[in-house]
């Protein structure tokens, strides 16, 4: 449904008071030269509207004197008339009977006709508002034609208009190199003509701004660039801020990423596994050493000691724990244990010798990585055998011995006492 006051006329909501396609009905056109008023289509100065026609019905052949009053094809409209001859003082223009120092159609000569707003003075067309100035067969406005500003012919250009006679552009613009530049959103002329905003700004009202609300025009490499001081390491908050060491940039702030700790002005590290920084910022582990849950721990199972790492199996200082030293005179680090190292200072024999002939008189100390079953000696009076410190059997039959387990790969055979016999000797099998 229309609006009150309006028609529907093809597929539109129309005004039949003041359309000319639809003047008083649908799809009632008005002449090209006549407009539409409460709703009758009407033409200017004396001329009538005849079949959609504005015409003169004095002197028109086919509405002579009234619309649709048509004279013979020998006659002409005279005054309103069908008449053979025009009246006094009427010139005849194909058969219409004019005035040509008053006819529209005809001034001053035949079909020589007046524009619009035109009216016909003394065989001149003039036009009808003092207001507006005839140029070039057209009455105009010079204060606001921007074909004619201020004088006919006179154009505007670049886009510019007409106004109180001046050609300018409409506010909001500039001309700038000779055309209307919108200067207050042209980033090439922001303001001004020749303002140029720096390539990331955009121009907003005029003025040159950075596009994000959290952007700001800082300093770079390559001269100003809008940054987002949230984000920028080297902008941080503020232009100029730049981030320390290994710290970014994170909602305008310089920060070390989670769980990360700023060490020393220049590192970003994580206390719970840095070997450098192991706990605290001046905490770092040892050759073979890593951070476990920001304390130093040694690989391979080994023991830490101060801020070194030590085999507690073996190491003769740090013995089974730390600070246990084993007696390197007598002793050596076994399985985490201090034990007595069965002799001292033994003999090696290599593995071709199985015998000792003689044995010193005050006994002796060897040591041989052969295995053996049976041991024999001779003219041992107050001379006993050890194996690794154990006590064994020896006579001259060869028995058989219950050796005790090596020690450190190795049997420590050891003659203790005086011999009180002259050659005592020893072998074994």
């Amino acid at each position: 449904m229309c609006d009150n006051g309006l028609d529907f006329c093809s597929g539109e909501c129309i005004d039949l008071e003041s359309d000319p396609l639809h003047c008083g009905e649908c799809v009632n056109a008005c002449a090209y030269d006549a407009t539409c008023e409460s709703g009758v289509c009407t033409c200017s100065g004396d001329l009538e509207h005849c079949h959609h026609e504005c015409v003169d019905t004095q002197s028109d052949p086919l509405h002579c004197g009234s619309c649709g009053t048509a004279c013979k094809a020998t006659e002409v409209c005279s005054q309103s008339k069908c008449s053979v001859d025009c009246d006094d003082g009427l010139e005849v223009c194909g058969r219409s009977c004019v005035d040509l120092e008053t006819s529209l159609e005809h001034c001053g000569s035949c079909d020589s006709p007046c524009g619009a707003q035109q009216a016909c003075n003394a065989g001149t067309c003039e036009c009808v508002d003092d207001a507006l100035t005839l140029c070039d067969g057209s009455c105009v406005d010079l204060t606001s034609d921007a074909e004619n500003c201020s004088a006919c012919g006179a154009a505007c250009t670049g886009g510019q208009v007409c106004s109180d006679g001046v050609c300018e552009c409409v506010e909001g613009e500039g001309f700038c190199a000779d055309v209307c530049i919108d200067i207050l959103s042209d980033t090439a002329n922001c303001g001004d003509c020749d303002t140029a905003c720096v390539d990331t700004q955009i121009c907003n009202d005029g003025t040159c701004e950075c596009p994000g609300t959290t952007e700001l025009l800082c300093l770079v490499e390559d001269g100003e660039s809008c940054t987002d001081v949230q984000l920028d390491s080297d902008n941080c908050g503020d232009c100029g801020t730049v981030c320390e060491g290994e710290k970014e940039c994170r909602e305008g702030e310089c920060a070390c990423d989670d769980g990360e700790t700023f060490c020393e002005d220049a590192y970003c590290v994580d206390l719970m596994t840095d070997v450098g920084y192991c706990g605290a910022c001046d905490n770092a582990c040892g050759e073979g050493q890593e951070c476990i849950d920001g304390a130093c721990a040694c690989l391979g199972g080994l023991l830490l000691c101060d801020v070194e790492c030590f085999d507690a199996e073996t190491d003769m200082d740090h013995c089974g724990e730390c600070d246990n030293p084993c007696d390197p005179e007598s002793q050596l680090c076994i399985d985490g244990v201090c034990d007595d190292i069965p002799c001292l200072s033994p003999v090696d024999l290599d593995a071709a010798t199985t015998n000792i002939e003689p044995v010193p008189a005050d006994g002796g100390c060897w040591r041989t990585d052969q295995g053996f079953t049976r041991l024999g000696c001779w003219e041992f009076t107050g001379l006993s055998v050890l194996v690794n410190d154990e006590p064994v059997t020896c006579s001259e039959n060869h028995e058989a011995v219950d050796l005790p387990p090596k020690f450190e790969g190795y049997y420590y055979i050891e003659v203790v006492g005086t011999a009180q016999q002259p050659n005592p000797s020893l072998d074994w099998y």
